[in-house]
């Protein structure tokens, strides 16, 4: 699963840098030379979620989101993994499960109306929410890799095996 988060995360990565040259435009356009572009807003909402989604599961696999740990510190390795594994089970992974579920939904519903954004330039909006099903689904997916490495850093009663 590592191996599919870094090579998703590569490609968001240089989009980053995509978007970052289209901000820079959309000012040049909008403050310098007085025309600001119809199709700026939509295209940049939606770039950024594409590249906060597909991205976020890359950032769950480096441990990259932000976790209070405060609970943890007093504990042994055994029982700090215990605690995440019972996370990953009972909270991590039915919020994620519910999400992907609804957001699914909301993507079956947005390609049988063909739903646009609702802009002047209407963009469509179905394949952003299938990029976004997918996402949370990767989400889901990674969360079971993160646990299984819980489950055997146990087993093995060290992290190394995880870094080779």
């Amino acid at each position: 699963m590592d191996v599919i988060q870094t090579a998703i995360a590569v490609p968001m990565k240089w989009g980053l840098f995509a978007f970052m040259a289209l901000i820079c435009y959309e000012v040049v356009m909008r403050y310098f030379l007085h025309a600001p572009t119809v199709w700026g807003l939509d295209f940049r909402q939606q770039m950024y979620a594409v590249l906060i989604m597909l991205g976020s599961a890359y950032t769950l696999m480096v441990k990259g989101h932000v976790v209070v740990d405060t609970f943890l510190l007093g504990l042994s390795f055994k029982n700090r993994r215990l605690v995440n594994i019972f996370g990953w089970l009972f909270l991590y992974t039915p919020t994620m499960v519910v999400l992907t579920w609804t957001m699914f939904n909301l993507t079956v519903s947005s390609w049988q109306l063909l739903e646009g954004s609702g802009s002047i330039w209407n963009p469509p909006v179905y394949p952003l929410k299938t990029i976004l099903t997918i996402s949370y689904a990767n989400m889901v997916l990674q969360g079971f890799a993160e646990m299984f490495k819980d489950v055997v850093s146990i087993a093995k009663g060290s992290e190394d095996w995880i870094k080779a």
